[in-house]
């Protein structure tokens, strides 16, 4: 504040607000008693002086167009310091935008398709409420498919798989020889194979391979052999000790010490008798 070009320095001053709807229309007026600093500068916030008339909090900011008009009383009476259109800033913008926003109340909705309820925890759609909105009880209309599928999704023609479409051509679609999953309707069962509950899955009446090729029978006949105890006999040669045999016993050894042991003949009353022979591999050569 200046008074003919010189700051008023601490000088107390009354300050008076005056906003005006469009320019013209005073819609609230207060009054602020305050001092200079050094430099003539005083420091009021509007909204908060003392009410003159009218209710700041009341003010619809978004309704019109607002001024504000400053007059300021240095002793002698008051000064006129002008009105300026009060301007929007990025924070009361977003405040505007704000107090637009919806609350979440379903009344507080507009253009509400009629039929719904008004919003009662209650609220549920009938089937004549439905049939207001599609003319085919709600569901969807006039699907679009290729062949394979057949009907259009309404409730009185729903979707299908269209069976005698071209895109199933080589598929098997007869149920009826389907493989019922029980093991007697299987084809060619195994026939060796018995009941599982009565012989527990084992093979019965099985077929030995042809033994007509045996190298040793029991003695005195062409009977296999059957019993560990069984005395034998072969026509051929006997080979021990190697895979060859060129004499009807060939032993053939390459351990030292005792090759072969011979004993023949029985017991009596402690001592043997017969004939008893033993072949070391002492030396070298062939040795008898």
């Amino acid at each position: 504040i200046a008074n003919n070009g010189s700051a008023l320095s601490n000088q107390a001053v009354t300050v008076k607000f005056t906003v005006l709807e469009n320019g013209t229309t005073n819609v609230y007026q207060e009054t602020h008693s305050a001092t200079t600093d050094v430099n003539g500068i005083v420091s009021v916030i509007v909204g908060e002086g003392n009410t003159v008339s009218g209710d700041f909090t009341t003010i619809d900011w978004g309704s019109n167009s607002y001024f504000l008009k400053v007059e300021i009383d240095s002793g002698s009476g008051y000064q006129n310091f002008g009105t300026n259109e009060l301007k929007a800033i990025p924070y009361a913008k977003f405040a505007e935008k704000a107090g637009n926003t919806f609350s979440g109340n379903f009344n507080d909705l507009t253009n509400i398709p009629s039929g719904l309820a008004d919003g009662d925890d209650d609220t549920h759609l009938t089937e004549a409420q439905v049939d207001n909105y599609v003319a085919n009880n709600g569901y969807l209309v006039n699907i679009q498919s290729d062949a394979s599928l057949s009907g259009n999704g309404t409730n009185a023609n729903p979707l299908s798989v269209n069976t005698n479409s071209t895109a199933f051509n080589g598929w098997d679609k007869d149920a009826s020889d389907d493989f019922s999953g029980n093991y007697s309707d299987l084809n060619r069962a195994p026939t060796n194979v018995s009941s599982f509950t009565n012989d527990a899955g084992y093979l019965t009446n099985a077929t030995l391979p042809d033994q007509t090729d045996a190298d040793f029978y029991k003695t005195n006949s062409t009977t296999q052999l059957t019993n560990i105890n069984d005395d034998i006999y072969t026509m051929g040669n006997l080979a021990i000790g190697k895979n060859t045999a060129d004499y009807p016993l060939d032993i053939h050894s390459t351990i030292g010490g005792v090759n072969l042991e011979i004993i023949s003949g029985s017991s009596n009353n402690g001592y043997q008798t017969g004939f008893s022979d033993i072949l070391s591999g002492q030396g070298s050569g062939d040795q008898y």
